[in-house]
């Protein structure tokens, strides 16, 4: 990853902008901003989250080959985390399978669309841990289900969903494959059709904290207990590397390539800030606060949200100037209402970054998603030594 962040300059300064966006067009629920100034910077083409893959509900899958019981059969503790995005709604004969290994676990939606865990025991038993969300066509959703060696949860969105399920058993060994897009059969009533982005597996259980944390952002493939780890940014060919260290890559099967590899406009950056229905004020790593004000809806009582920052230039530049700052920024909530109707301060400390000759050259830009054209956002301000938290 470029970072191009670089020695703190003696200005501290904020971008105040108020927003009422009562008239943009609600497209995957987040919103892009981005922060320029005139100066030669590197202009790459990633971004962050990069790329996904799209599986067609027909045939589709991610294969990972496996022999033995390994890091990615664990015995008692187990995470399985993915981003998903469903085109067509789930029914009886399209319950779609995310992540699976067979005769052992599971990650899926049951036939009503709520998310669902299977755990198999070692003495054969099967359980089915389910949520109460209900995932609809159209939406990024956040996926995950844990299992401690007593009781397995579920979670939408980085929070609880249901009701956690009392296990008290080791999960079962196997040595069948593991795969990623569909169960181990090939046919429409366990293939996804949709698309996936980040998944994970841990041989840990992961707390709701941990999960919120981490969800809206990329991670080293090197953090404890993480075993496998498939980001999908190759963009071409037919392998999905795993980032860990036990090198857990996949295969695509009967996926069309490149086609299958496409942009992925899942909420996720370099570094996050999770909030549920409140203010986000800034950290270390992501350099934003965002006020709701009065008179304009926020995010609803109960739903998740998140700040993003995005170290690298935009993998759309439509509407920017040629020279432009190797960062930006993503605000997302899970709720409707979010994009199409609110009213905050957002404020950027933008004091971090090096070759500014002059606080009056920067310009503010915002877009609807990952792919929409930049517009240039009027009405906001530039303060110097605003006493912010970022300074030092």
């Amino acid at each position: 990853m470029l970072n191009t962040l670089a020695a703190r300059i003696s200005l501290d300064y904020t971008i105040t902008n108020t927003l009422n966006s009562k008239n943009m067009k609600k497209f995957n629920f987040f919103i892009i901003f981005v922060l320029l100034f005139f100066t030669a910077s590197s202009v790459i083409t990633a971004q962050v989250p990069g790329h996904g893959l799209a599986f067609d509900g027909v045939d589709d899958y991610v294969n990972v080959s496996t022999t033995s019981r390994d890091e990615l059969n664990p015995e008692e503790n187990l995470t399985l985390e993915t981003w998903v995005y469903l085109d067509s709604a789930t029914a009886s004969a399209h319950q779609p399978f995310f992540i699976a290994r067979l005769n052992s676990f599971s990650l899926t939606l049951t036939a009503s669309g709520s998310v669902r865990m299977f755990i198999r025991t070692d003495e054969g038993s099967w359980y089915t841990v389910d949520g109460n969300t209900t995932v609809v066509p159209g939406r990024w959703y956040h996926l995950a289900g844990t299992y401690d060696g007593a009781n397995g949860r579920v979670y939408v969105n980085g929070v609880l969903d249901g009701t956690p399920l009392a296990i008290n058993d080791t999960i079962a060994a196997t040595t069948a494959n593991f795969r990623l897009g569909a169960r181990n059969d090939v046919g429409n009533y366990t293939n996804l059709e949709g698309r996936m982005d980040e998944v994970r597996v841990w041989n840990v259980t992961r707390s709701q904290a941990e999960i919120q944390d981490n969800m809206n952002r990329i991670i080293p493939g090197t953090t404890p207990g993480l075993a496998g780890y498939w980001r999908f940014d190759e963009s071409s060919g037919t392998n999905a590397d795993c980032e860990t260290v036990y090198d857990n890559d996949g295969t695509l099967m009967h996926m069309s390539t490149p086609s299958a590899w496409i942009t992925s406009t899942a909420p996720i950056g370099e570094t996050s800030i999770f909030a549920q229905s409140a203010d986000i004020t800034e950290t270390s790593g992501c350099s934003v606060d965002v006020d709701f004000l009065s008179g304009g809806e926020g995010p609803g009582t109960g739903y998740s949200l998140a700040a993003m920052q995005v170290n690298q230039t935009p993998n759309s530049v439509t509407g920017l100037y040629p020279d432009r700052a190797d960062v930006y920024w993503e605000i997302w909530s899970e709720d409707l209402d979010f994009d199409g109707n609110f009213t905050a301060d957002i404020r950027f400390h933008y004091d971090d970054i090096s070759g500014l000759p002059t606080e009056s050259s920067l310009e503010l830009y915002r877009r609807n998603d990952a792919t929409s054209t930049w517009d240039v956002v009027t009405g906001y301000s530039v303060v110097s030594n605003d006493g912010g938290s970022s300074t030092p």
